[in-house]
């Protein structure tokens, strides 16, 4: 199909085609390449940001913190009293919610809580939430616990700042203007901002700088 676009279009007049990144565009893109030596098949980076991210996901620190912000917020959005509670407490805002996969959902979800945090430890203080039925329930009391976790608070921004930088990156090129001069020095900064948050800590920083490069 992408052939007959670029026969269409005339091979003379065609540059650059782009992809994203799954196994059988890659094929595609070599095939056609091949087949037209002056064309050239480079990957989507916002495609390959996103999967950057999902690798992220996949350690199993961030993976476990965001296992217990879902948890957090799953719990307050299928309670509607609690949920009407909390915005009383977050001047009627949201949680983000989190997603299944999307790291990048998951950023903003941690993000979030991790501004919510003062007044949630506050909500689940207060006299109404403590006189409440829902304070009893099991699920509640594992949510409530994560909540006042010190290590979740830090784990949290951990995360965080980690992430924040490739968030960013994503940003700039997930958008309709052409960010291709950008990119080399964006991941250079998003890196360099990692290793500036861990001091310079290579065993923290080093196995990040793996999965990007």
């Amino acid at each position: 199909m992408l052939d007959e676009v670029v026969m269409e279009v005339g091979v003379q007049n065609v540059i650059q085609i782009v992809t994203n990144n799954a196994t059988a565009h890659v094929a595609v893109g070599k095939l056609l390449e091949a087949r037209h030596p002056t064309l050239v098949w480079n990957p989507c980076v916002a495609h390959y940001l996103y999967l950057l991210l999902e690798d992220m996901g996949k350690l199993s620190w961030v993976k476990n913190v965001v296992e217990d912000a879902r948890n957090v917020t799953e719990y307050i959005y299928n309670h509607i009293w609690v949920l009407n509670l909390m915005r009383e407490y977050i001047d009627g805002k949201n949680l983000m919610h989190s997603g299944v996969t999307d790291i990048a959902t998951n950023f903003l979800t941690l993000h979030s809580i991790l501004v919510a945090l003062p007044n949630l430890k506050r909500m689940f203080m207060s006299e109404r939430w403590l006189k409440s039925p829902y304070c009893r329930q099991v699920e509640a009391k594992k949510m409530v616990k994560t909540i006042f976790d010190d290590r979740f608070a830090k784990v949290t921004e951990e995360v965080i700042n980690m992430l924040e930088p490739l968030v960013r990156v994503l940003r700039l090129v997930d958008g309709y203007q052409s960010p291709m001069g950008y990119v080399y020095e964006a991941m250079n900064k998003a890196k360099e901002a990692i290793q500036h948050f861990y001091g310079s800590n290579k065993i923290k920083y080093e196995p990040i700088w793996h999965i990007i490069d």
